[in-house]
């Protein structure tokens, strides 16, 4: 089938709407109508970074409605709505023990290494070839349809959740919260300190707050950000524009979340934190610990996530900003400007 997607042809370019052809789903796989996808961070790095061939097709934070199912898809039907989040093998010996999340292909599929089959996508060139198309993650959400592997997908259950509140839900809220609940399993009275109040950051911060720890500290350069930190359960912020504002990391830590990728900023944090604070490199950019979607069973802790936000608890629409999918680069200019947290693009 022919679907509209926003192509990104070269290291130095951003998006073209284009043609492209888009193969009926294999047996494991199936076809999902996107309704609206994030435009996250590691779209702006990746599209940049030469670490797969051009053309590519970016998004990775999509959610929408199946159309079609493979032939040995049981799981699911046509009609659900469903987010699309990380992708495994199934075959090696962590997701034969259920740790997808740990998955010895998870950086091949993220950068968008289909591993064991082409890419879904092509395009026909003028003198009628058919060219290979890169779907970063193995996802390429920037497009009106998407062909996936079925074990990426998570139904949204609820009718009274939209999906362009929780279609990001498979990258930097499970990081984030993931990283509290799953990776650190904090507990009521704890401390925590966390770098950086981007997506990642504050839904940390909310994961913190429905935990129950008692110190929540915030740290960011932009003293907006660090008011949306309290606003959503930070018990202090720090702005470290001056090496001394970091003084005010006073007391023990029980844990500490770097997600700045800044190994100077990181280094000068953890020479205010404990042997035993226990530490993690949400970015996997800086040498502290790191552990992929914060240790989360996407399957189990989605759907508690949503659970959360129904309840209130989880109020990631707050910091969401939406966009008509043909002003994606709009959106991508914003964010890269730093003038929203986190972009939506709306595409039906």
């Amino acid at each position: 089938m022919k679907v509209r997607a926003a192509v990104t042809f070269d290291n130095k370019d951003t998006f073209h709407f284009t043609e492209l052809f888009l193969r009926e789903p294999l047996e494991d796989e199936v076809l999902v109508k996107i309704q609206a996808t994030g435009l996250c961070n590691c779209d702006l790095h990746y599209m940049h970074d030469n670490s797969q061939p051009y053309p590519i097709v970016m998004g990775h934070e999509g959610a929408g409605i199946i159309e079609k199912l493979g032939s040995k898809v049981t799981n699911f039907r046509v009609g659900d709505r469903v987010i699309i989040a990380t992708n495994h093998c199934g075959k090696c010996q962590k997701c034969k023990e259920g740790l997808f999340y740990d998955c010895e292909k998870v950086m091949d599929y993220w950068v968008g290494n289909q591993v064991d089959r082409k890419s879904p996508l092509t395009l026909k060139s003028e003198n009628g070839e058919e060219k290979e198309v890169t779907t970063f993650s193995c996802h390429a959400t920037f497009a009106d349809h998407a062909v996936v592997k079925a074990c990426t997908l998570v139904k949204v259950e609820h009718d009274d959740v939209e999906l362009k509140h929780v279609c990001f839900l498979g990258c930097c809220p499970i990081t984030g919260a993931g990283s509290v609940f799953n990776y650190f399993k904090a507990k009521a009275g704890q401390s925590i300190v966390i770098s950086r109040m981007g997506t990642v950051g504050l839904c940390c911060v909310m994961a913190a707050k429905i935990a129950g720890l008692s110190k929540i500290v915030a740290i960011d350069r932009h003293n907006e950000k660090l008011e949306l930190a309290r606003k959503f359960g930070a018990t202090a912020t720090i702005n470290p524009v001056d090496d001394e504002n970091l003084d005010g990391m006073t007391g023990d830590f029980d844990f500490a979340a770097e997600s700045t990728g800044n190994k100077e900023l990181s280094q000068k944090i953890d020479k205010h934190l404990q042997e035993s604070t226990m530490r993690y490199d949400i970015n996997g950019s800086v040498d502290w610990p790191f552990a992929c979607i914060g240790n989360s069973i996407k399957d189990q802790f989605i759907p508690q996530m949503i659970e959360y936000f129904r309840q209130g608890k989880f109020p990631i629409d707050q910091f969401l900003t939406y966009y008509k999918f043909d002003d994606i680069e709009k959106a991508y200019n914003d964010l890269k400007n730093k003038k929203v947290i986190r972009p939506i693009l709306l595409l039906d």
